[in-house]
């Protein structure tokens, strides 16, 4: 698809109205695509589900998309795995979570979850309840990066090597 193709998307998006599911895994979007992305969702009143996985949007198009999560009160699962997301972009997820009150699944899988990134999840998941489902993948050999979810379900894998 291509950054070309998620212009358009993200056209579509800022006028939707009725797609609700919107699954766009593997689409190889990059960074720009993100960012689309991320202007489209402040817009966008209808769509609850997405998947940006493997879609290479990168730390800048994360970072966009938690921009947006702070705004857009439709999205409530958001698929952001193997994207090569930093722990700069991880660390924005966490802070626009301490806000949002929408989203019940975010899956993290393939990101840079570093100390920074744990905290800033940890302490937003400390006021925001109605996240439920968290899935993040870790190189940590050990269990340095345990953060209180508050019993929620938390899915933290260790990277094989």
């Amino acid at each position: 698809m291509g950054s070309e193709g998620a212009e358009v998307l993200a056209k579509i998006l800022s006028v939707n109205k009725t797609i609700v599911n919107l699954d766009i895994y593997r689409s190889r979007i990059g960074e720009e695509g993100g960012i689309l992305f991320g202007k489209a969702l402040k817009i966008n009143k209808a769509l609850q589900v997405l998947n940006l996985g493997l879609c290479a949007i990168g730390t800048k198009g994360a970072i966009a998309v938690a921009e947006t999560l702070r705004i857009n009160r439709k999205l409530n699962k958001l698929y952001l795995s193997d994207n090569k997301i930093l722990s700069e972009g991880v660390v924005a997820m966490g802070e626009a979570l301490e806000v949002n009150r929408t989203l019940t699944v975010l899956y993290l899988r393939g990101s840079e979850v570093a100390l920074g990134g744990a905290r800033a999840l940890g302490k937003a998941l400390q006021t925001n309840n109605t996240l439920t489902c968290l899935l993040y993948t870790s190189d940590a050999a050990d269990d340095s990066l345990r953060v209180d979810l508050g019993g929620r379900r938390i899915i933290k894998k260790k990277k094989n090597k």
